[in-house]
């Protein structure tokens, strides 16, 4: 029922939001104009550069299953990545392609439920990381640009990122402190997280004793955040959008963490307010396609996922109601973690 009125919220909120961006009949004309005159060739560019963000996290995922004894080839971890990241598009919800990996995984791998979530779960980890490297490179030589003049709907986002990279940091750390004092029994039956903590603390100290494997998935995270940074850049430049690169990518940690939120539907809506706000207002209408233009750059390797999925039903049936039934553990294991 919780999820239920989750998914109705997201459904209501997208609406809203794109009614807001999309109402003003001039705006969409300008929108269709800039779109009509977009470069082919840097619109490649940017699926191309998700395909860099698909290859990079895909690999990240299988050095972090190799520390569980998962041991699966490269090209079929990629296939469950795939089929994820096509899940990620047509279920509601956060985690719906990571379950949807995890549930297909454990069907080739069985018996090793624990180590794929502990895997996914530092996956996770290790990517809200890589942001947070990326952002603490690029953020601090334009933070002054970023707030100056600064509307309130600009500095509530900007707070807004910060509040959420500083929760995420305590969680880990808290986590991370429960793992090194062996804390993890002596936490109170009805602490909140609870779950999602002890399940941190068992992952960082696995993945403690493999640091060099995890500081690898951490590099690969930075890759997988600057391909997508560029992606975007991309998009822009296909709507003749000669933004400085830095400026740019000053304002996309920003844009991937609030599009993180289960505010919308996979943060449609979200992306085109962000920019909105962040880019010259003499931009007009192109702000908010840049937004939208990224998403479809990333949609397009979604539908590239569904064919891998009808491919992998071929060799391995499961209803989607089977999936759902089998996955709610994991699910809520994955969800409760910071």
């Amino acid at each position: 029922m919780k999820k239920t009125l989750l998914t109705i919220l997201q459904i209501a909120v997208t609406v809203a939001i794109l009614w807001f961006i999309f109402k003003d009949p001039v705006k969409r004309a300008e929108m269709a104009d800039a779109v009509s005159q977009a470069k082919i060739e840097w619109l490649i560019a940017a699926v191309a550069a998700i395909g860099v963000v698909v290859v990079a996290g895909s690999l990240r995922w299988w050095i972090l299953l190799r520390v569980q004894d998962i041991i699966l080839p490269k090209t079929r971890i990629f296939a469950l990545f795939m089929i994820g990241l096509f899940f990620n598009f047509l279920m509601p919800g956060g985690t719906g392609g990571d379950v949807i990996k995890i549930f297909y995984l454990l069907r080739e791998t069985p018996g090793k439920k624990t180590g794929a979530v502990l895997a996914t779960l530092i996956d996770r980890v290790v990517g809200l990381l890589g942001l947070i490297l990326v952002a603490a490179v690029v953020m601090p030589f334009k933070y002054g640009t970023l707030v100056a003049g600064a509307s309130p709907t600009r500095m509530g986002m900007i707070y807004s990122f910060f509040f959420i990279v500083g929760a995420a940091l305590s969680g880990m750390g808290f986590a991370s402190l429960v793992s090194k004092f062996n804390l993890a029994e002596k936490l109170p039956a009805k602490f909140p997280g609870r779950a999602g903590i002890v399940d941190l603390a068992i992952a960082f100290n696995a993945y403690a004793k493999h640091w060099p494997t995890t500081l690898v998935a951490l590099l690969l995270s930075a890759v997988v955040h600057l391909a997508t940074f560029m992606a975007f850049y991309f998009a822009a430049l296909a709507l003749s959008v000669r933004e400085p690169i830095v400026d740019f990518f000053s304002v996309m940690p920003i844009v991937q963490t609030l599009a993180s939120m289960p505010i919308s539907l996979s943060g449609i809506g979200v992306r085109e307010l962000v920019f909105k706000e962040f880019l010259p207002a003499s931009l007009a209408a192109k702000r908010e396609l840049i937004g939208t233009i990224g998403y479809l750059a990333t949609l397009v390797w979604g539908l590239f996922g569904g064919i891998a999925f009808l491919l992998y039903r071929k060799n391995n049936d499961a209803s989607l109601s089977q999936m759902e039934n089998e996955v709610e553990a994991l699910e809520k294991k994955i969800a409760d973690a910071p």
